[in-house]
């Protein structure tokens, strides 16, 4: 996960030991959702891939498993789950390269095959995101391929509406609740239509909203590969 500012980058996490666990209760189809991320690098076969905000590794350890000429880079702010990242990459650790730091803060060298991130950027506010989304178009070697799952708001029909609410009702660990972009993490309060006030932390877009963005970012042929309820994966091309 990513955090909001420099400050906050040595921040300890309460419980990165049950972050898998955890996330699965922030979104049910969180296996379906990774299985699908896995499956559209794997399709690439990328040599060198980046992770934004790479947890507890576990995707990429997938990702180093089946495609046996990659290298990734993981880039991670929270100094709790990169120990956790040690632990599940294991064996594959001559590949992986481990970074401690908040993504805008991050200049590669060189250009990705493949850049991925997963759950993070809903953390972040649409200026954060296009700026991120700028950059990431950047990062990518041509015809390069931009992975992006993360939870998506529903335009406001019933179903919709109800399973937003109860979304929003969830209390998340700490380690689910940061965007990053600079600047001190800030509450937002978020009014959906026909539903009470809440408090959160949370900036998702609509999935045309998503797809708009990573257009006027420069990327091409985007679309959601995957949809359940209030979360998608996003697949795009430099």
């Amino acid at each position: 996960m990513l955090f909001r500012g420099k400050r906050q980058q040595d921040k300890q996490d309460k419980k990165p030991e049950t972050f898998l666990e955890d996330i699965r209760k922030f979104a049910p189809d969180y296996n379906e959702m990774a299985d699908r991320i896995i499956a559209l690098l794997q399709a690439e076969w990328p040599r060198r891939v980046l992770d934004i905000g790479s947890g507890a590794g576990n995707i990429d350890m997938m990702i180093l498993d089946i495609v046996p000429a990659s290298r990734i880079d993981c880039v991670e702010a929270s100094r709790d789950m990169i120990k956790v990242s040690v632990s599940t990459l294991g064996r594959h650790l001559d590949r992986a390269t481990l970074i401690h730091r908040d993504v805008m803060d991050f200049n590669p060298e060189g250009r990705y095959d493949a850049i991925m991130s997963n759950l993070v950027l809903h953390g972040m506010t649409r200026e954060e995101k296009a700026r991120l989304l700028a950059r990431i178009h950047g990062w990518l070697a041509d015809g390069g391929l931009f992975v992006w799952g993360d939870l998506i708001r529903q335009e406001q029909k019933e179903p919709a509406k109800e399973a937003w609410k109860k979304r929003l009702n969830i209390k998340l660990p700490s380690v689910f609740r940061r965007g990053a972009g600079g600047g001190a993490e800030k509450k937002t309060e978020e009014k959906t239509p026909q539903t009470e006030t809440k408090t959160a932390q949370d900036y998702p877009l609509t999935e045309e909203e998503t797809i708009r963005l990573c257009s006027e970012a420069g990327f091409s042929g985007a679309f959601a590969a995957w949809k359940r309820g209030n979360f998608a994966v996003f697949s795009m091309r430099k």
